[in-house]
């Protein structure tokens, strides 16, 4: 991986993580009151990427200010970043959330809110949104995504998508699903080459509840 997104990331999993990652940097603020709380943290590459500028928001009516929105049974927030590809000068924004698992209001009114707040945030440059959306392909909320005049699913943008399972497993190797809740939207600018639902284990066992989306892009 040269840049990823992840959900709950608790205080001490992020310090694990960048510990155990020196080639790696990374930014994002606790959903709780911007410091504590989960993370949706972006882990980037120092040698490829220059960050050049970062923010957040939550998802609620207020955005600017941390707490639940609508009928979300927690704080949601999304992470953003702008970056610059070091070797073509490249620049292209990032965004990474996570959506209310409850809250049918909430997941409708967040989707709404992604797609107002990237276009402001990002203008008329490239940008993906990244996260685990706790909604799959098949509902209005994912097609208001995917329909939508900005972003389309790296899974329908790929020539041959490589989805052996759905990305909800519950820790559950034996799991199997189509259900696809975690998805990686793009803009037009970009190409999708690779599309891949990793269902690595390791000594029978996987390291979270859900299944990581690689995706591999290019301009």
């Amino acid at each position: 991986f040269e840049l990823f997104g992840i959900q709950e990331g608790k205080d001490n999993q992020v310090a694990d993580l960048a510990a155990r990652l020196p080639q790696f940097k990374h930014f994002g603020a606790g959903r709780n009151n911007g410091l504590t709380g989960e993370h949706v943290e972006i882990f980037y590459r120092t040698d490829l990427f220059e960050v050049l500028e970062t923010g957040d928001f939550w998802l609620s009516p207020k955005p600017e200010s941390p707490g639940p929105g609508w009928d979300a049974s927690l704080n949601r927030i999304c992470t953003w970043g702008r970056f610059k590809q070091l070797s073509t000068g490249t620049e292209f924004y990032v965004f990474n959330t996570h959506i209310d698992h409850q809250g049918a209001q909430a997941q409708r009114e967040s989707t709404k809110l992604l797609l107002k707040m990237i276009p402001e945030i990002a203008g008329n440059k490239p940008a993906l949104l990244s996260g685990d959306f706790n909604y799959d392909q098949n509902g209005d909320n994912y097609r208001t995504l995917n329909t939508s005049s900005i972003l389309r699913d790296c899974y329908t943008r790929a020539e041959n998508p490589n989805a052996p399972n759905g990305t909800l497993n519950l820790f559950d190797v034996n799991r199997k699903t189509k259900a696809r809740i975690d998805h990686v939207f793009i803009t037009p600018q970009f190409n999708v080459e690779e599309y891949d639902i990793l269902i690595d284990t390791y000594n029978g066992k996987i390291p979270s509840d859900h299944y990581p989306v690689r995706v591999k892009f290019s301009k």
